[in-house]
């Protein structure tokens, strides 16, 4: 059964929730298509792509905050969880072995 009585739904979803929010908000994705779309709500960037202003409107001030932009994320992934949860699952593994990763670094890859 899906919905949120189930466990494993639930910590799935976190981790795509949470895997999509730190690609959102920290990375700058493949071709920097991610911090391509931040500068479209106007999110400014060096020359390595790294976040140096954010604007004051809301949607470009959650590009700031992975806490602020999981929210949004965690909402999305629910709902496809519900009519698609092979796609959730997908993205959570992503997560997981990008997890791992950071860990076997040492940090964050």
């Amino acid at each position: 059964m899906i919905g949120p009585d189930n466990a494993f739904d639930l910590g799935v979803t976190a981790l795509a929730a949470w895997r999509l929010a730190v690609l959102l908000v920290v990375e700058r994705g493949p071709w920097n298509l991610v911090a391509r779309l931040r500068s479209l709500a106007g999110v400014d960037h060096d020359e390595d792509g790294d976040i140096t202003s954010l604007p004051d409107s809301m949607p470009g001030s959650l590009f700031g905050c992975v806490w602020c932009m999981s929210l949004w994320t965690g909402g999305a992934m629910y709902g496809i969880l519900l009519v698609r949860p092979e796609i959730v699952i997908g993205i959570a593994v992503w997560g997981l072995a990008t997890a791992i990763d950071g860990l076997a670094r040492g940090g964050h890859p």
